[in-house]
């Protein structure tokens, strides 16, 4: 879910680190996340619509090499399913295939895949949202989740708390993203939004906290 939302629906700053990643800085290395360079891929999807408690299902064969040019024989297959429900949506996401990147100058390829589980409420006044992933990235067995609250009752302003987890290798220690978000959006008009976010989290022995403020124009 969060990882396909648009930044102009999304709450949070950034993406979950578990789906995206976060960018490195001179002070702290980068993290990857199963999807970090973005959710699109060269290939094909197959939607069929579903209705009441018939899940909508997504079949997808693409190239795993996201919008790169293929640079290996093995595709990566997904499937999704996606039930809509009066309250909200929840859902269940399935990848695998492999990933070939160039390391001290030789291709190396290592199995990409995971299994997701997602729901997601708008705040209606309360809305919450919350994922789980498990898998596998670069030869380590990674998990991350993160559950999110938010409040509107019907004005410009909607704050919002957000604590997630990600481990990039579940077979060794201090591998642990662990932080929360807090923050405030709020619509001065249909065209304008602003953003203001606290950004607490520690990997290792790099924090990764942060003051953000984001304006968003949008058409």
């Amino acid at each position: 879910w969060d990882t396909w939302e648009s930044s102009s629906k999304r709450l949070p700053l950034d993406r979950w680190a578990a789906g995206e990643g976060i960018s490195g800085r001179p002070d702290r290395p980068a993290i990857r996340g199963l999807y970090f360079a973005g959710p699109t891929d060269r290939g094909m999807y197959v939607t069929r619509k579903g209705a009441d408690m018939v899940p909508t299902v997504i079949l997808g064969l693409v190239n795993g090499n996201f919008r790169a040019a293929d640079n290996n024989d093995n595709k990566t297959y997904s499937l999704d399913l996606r039930w809509k429900q009066p309250w909200g949506q929840f859902g269940a996401s399935w990848m695998d295939g492999d990933y070939t990147e160039t390391v001290a100058g030789a291709p190396v390829t290592n199995p990409r895949k995971a299994l997701g589980l997602y729901v997601h409420t708008d705040p209606k006044p309360w809305g919450f949202q919350a994922e789980f992933l498990d898998g596998e990235l670069f030869g380590h067995d990674v998990q991350g989740w993160y559950g999110q609250v938010a409040y509107n009752k019907g004005g410009k302003a909607t704050p919002y708390f957000r604590y997630e987890q990600y481990d990039t290798d579940r077979n060794s220690a201090g591998n642990t993203l662990m932080g929360f978000r807090a923050g405030c959006a709020y619509q001065l008009d249909k065209n304008n939004e602003l953003t203001l976010e606290w950004h607490d989290a520690d990997y290792g022995s790099s924090d990764y906290g942060q003051f953000g403020f984001q304006w968003q124009l949008g058409f």
